[in-house]
């Protein structure tokens, strides 16, 4: 099966959910709100918490962390989700600096800025050799103290056996789809899944202080379709 998507590129499809608004999240996932107080509720000056928010799409979460007073930058691949979280951000009367940027280009900020990077499924829909060089340079972007959170599918999830049947993959993590996957990832043709051998790979470099198996299980016949992630807390070893 021939891959749709270059395996060092975004995937189109985001754009054009966004263009087509859709897509275009408004409140924060609950489990970052939970996360980020968790680890930072005590800090009486937030300003000085710099964080980095990766593919932050129509800055959902963006919005909670500037709500909250910390320094938030986002990036994202797509111009039409930057430009509708700048406006948003503008009309809320919000800081927040947003750039339309490829993951790739993550090099460009300074070694040990970031007090907080979020990753909330972005790397998800890469190619696993990018995730694993995504991860190494989050490290280098965090300072001592700080913290990595990682919201990532892995191969518990409903959707699994979906890739396996209709996807295309080289290395068992990256499934390729010549057609978007019927029900699962939010309309992506790449998706990379984790076990606890590539999650121990990937985060190699780091410190981990909160590692879960994030699952939800639909009960009722027609309900929503489940996920299964591993959500990660990490630091700098």
């Amino acid at each position: 099966m021939k891959n749709t998507v270059n395996n060092n590129e975004p995937d189109p499809c985001w754009e054009n959910a966004y263009a087509q608004g859709q897509q275009l999240n408004r409140y924060p996932f609950d489990i970052v709100v939970s996360t980020v107080m968790r680890h930072f509720s005590s800090v009486s000056n937030r300003s000085e918490i710099q964080v980095l928010d990766l593919g932050c799409g129509a800055g959902n979460n963006s919005y909670f962390f500037a709500r909250e007073g910390f320094s938030v930058t986002g990036i994202d691949a797509s111009p039409t989700a930057i430009e509708y979280v700048k406006k948003r951000f503008k009309n809320e009367g919000l800081t927040g600096d947003f750039r339309v940027m490829d993951m790739k280009n993550i090099n460009q900020f300074p070694e040990s800025h970031f007090n907080i990077i979020l990753d909330r499924q972005s790397l998800s829909t890469s190619h696993y050799a990018f995730v694993k060089s995504s991860v190494k340079e989050i490290h280098r972007l965090l300072n001592g103290q700080g913290i990595f959170i990682s919201f990532f599918y892995n191969k518990d999830h409903p959707g699994f056996n979906e890739c396996t049947k209709m996807g295309s993959t080289e290395d068992d993590n990256t499934y390729h789809f010549n057609q978007t996957p019927s029900k699962f990832f939010s309309g992506s043709r790449r998706v990379t899944l984790l076990d606890h051998s590539s999650h121990k790979e990937i985060f190699s470099e780091y410190k981990i202080l909160e590692f879960f198996n994030h699952k939800v299980e639909p009960i009722l016949k027609d309900e929503a379709l489940g996920i299964a992630e591993y959500i990660t807390v990490a630091r700098r070893a």
